[in-house]
């Protein structure tokens, strides 16, 4: 079970404009039949698709509004070989109730536009 918060990134395009999103993993990762390094993420038709998803997919609403799921990927790869959203990916910090994740290294967002 995932944790119920959710994080939402949403940035301003023009209407109209082509966009993707890719996890692109660190640069160390090497590809293979047990874990990916990158994932292009899906196009989904609402904000709650996005809200409910895994973490792996965007919306562009009608007025260019781009949002997207912000996750904290396995470490140091997107998935086993698919994409992989692990309720804790890396030991947390935790004390008196107050949990901070740990940071995961070189993972990030690829956001492209055509702009």
């Amino acid at each position: 079970q995932f944790k119920s918060s959710v994080l939402l990134l949403s940035i301003a395009y023009p209407v109209g404009v082509g966009i993707s999103v890719v996890a692109r993993a660190a640069f160390w990762c090497t590809p293979s039949s047990q874990q990916s390094c990158s994932l292009t993420f899906t196009r989904v038709d609402s904000i709650d698709a996005v809200r409910s998803s895994l973490g792996n997919t965007f919306h562009v609403d009608d007025s260019g509004i781009l949002y997207v799921r912000i996750v904290q990927p396995p470490k140091g790869r997107t998935g086993n070989p698919g994409w992989q959203l692990l309720e804790e990916p890396t030991q947390p910090f935790t004390r008196d109730g107050i949990t901070i994740p740990t940071l995961s290294w070189h993972d990030y967002l690829e956001i492209t536009s055509d702009y």
